[in-house]
């Protein structure tokens, strides 16, 4: 997951040549990361973990794609096309991550 995420930051920097599109695309990432890894592992079965995830996604939405959030922490909004990338990069490393932890069983 570490170099997914510093390909699609690297990627995003030479693309758009602004370090705040780099910056929301990792930070999108790590919050996709974390709420997949939540529903993964809970399977979503308590009111809990459903709040944790909408939270977490919620958070990733809330700080790129809102002006007033995203101006103070340095951070640009990402393009509808961005977050499908970064939805199917983190479902690999999701699949992955499942299929590692299977067979070390």
């Amino acid at each position: 997951m570490t170099l997914a995420i510093s390909a699609v930051f690297l990627v995003a920097l030479r693309r758009a040549g602004e370090i705040r599109d780099a910056r929301s695309m990792a930070l999108v990432m790590l919050n996709v990361w974390s709420a997949g890894i939540v529903a993964l592992g809970t399977g979503l079965r308590s009111t809990a973990s459903v709040l944790v995830v909408v939270g977490t996604l919620g958070a990733a939405v809330g700080l790129t794609q809102i002006e007033a959030l995203a101006m103070p922490l340095h951070l640009a909004a990402v393009m509808p096309a961005d977050w499908l990338v970064l939805a199917g990069i983190t479902a690999a490393c999701l699949a992955i991550f499942l299929q590692v932890g299977r067979s070390t069983r």
